[in-house]
């Protein structure tokens, strides 16, 4: 499906409430996984696209050498304001507004990529897979998560049923972006296309812990670009967060309680 530039708006107070209230369900619990995919080598210079508020940059500077470097990048402005906020000064770490299907980097100027559940968003993929292997050095590594389809994410997906079905017409479509990019054999074969020499796509389980159903469904409503979409339908957002906690609440009663998730981590070799 196609990609509109509004699915990756996260911008306003969207950024606040997604590292609040959903980063730590669900993207966190994949965030190790992902670093310790990233080669560990003396003078390591990491690339991170679609960093986003730094949850996996975090993990992956817990594993670069003392003499390694990390280049963050998002296409938001207002993600990096509250990464800054939040991450710690760090001399091996530096930020960068970047469209990671523009890289504003020389060729070969890095030896590791890592995104953590950003390319689903690039509108064009091949062109940000292509970007990523033109910085990358000859046996680089590329390494980033994409989302397995809602069916097998029961969660995102009852979130996604609830706010979609709210509107009887015209539903806001966000959530059929991140899930979009799911079958392993095309984003392989997108890999090799894109001039990496070797391309391995394989699936991983992670389990997140919701402590809060109000909390979740907050991150589920007002924590992604969905918010746009239903304000600019002129509905109260918190109209809708009350439905996706009741529904939560239902299906998963008691909190805390463990949320399943499941999503392709691909690791290709420049």
């Amino acid at each position: 499906m196609s990609v509109s530039p509004s699915d990756a708006r996260f911008a306003g107070s969207v950024p606040t409430l997604y590292d609040e209230h959903l980063a730590p369900v669900c993207l966190a619990p994949f965030a190790g996984d992902l670093a310790a995919r990233v080669p560990e080598a003396p003078g390591t210079r990491l690339l991170e696209t679609a960093c986003g508020t730094g949850v996996a940059t975090r993990r992956l500077l817990e594993r670069l050498p003392a003499d390694g470097r990390i280049t963050a990048t998002d296409l938001n402005e207002d993600m990096l304001a509250v990464f800054r906020a939040k991450v710690p000064a760090d001399a091996r770490l530096v930020w960068r507004q970047a469209d990671a299907q523009d890289l504003p980097f020389a060729d070969g100027a890095f030896d590791a990529v890592a995104c953590q559940f950003g390319v689903m968003f690039y509108p064009d993929k091949p062109r940000g897979l292509r970007e990523a292997r033109r910085v990358l050095r000859s046996g680089g590594r590329f390494v980033f998560n994409t989302w397995l389809p809602l069916e097998a994410n029961p969660v995102q997906r009852v979130a996604r049923d609830v706010i979609e079905g709210y509107f009887e017409d015209d539903p806001p479509l966000f959530y059929r972006t991140p899930f979009s990019w799911s079958d392993a054999g095309e984003v392989r074969e997108t890999l090799l296309q894109a001039g990496f020499v070797e391309a391995r796509v394989t699936p991983v389980e992670a389990e997140g812990t919701c402590v809060s159903h109000r909390s979740l469904a907050i991150g589920f409503v007002r924590g992604n670009p969905i918010l746009h979409a239903i304000e600019e339908r002129r509905v109260d957002p918190d109209v809708v967060v009350s439905a996706v906690e009741a529904r939560l609440r239902e299906l998963w009663p008691g909190a805390p309680f463990r949320v399943p998730m499941r999503a392709l981590v691909a690791e290709a070799v420049a």
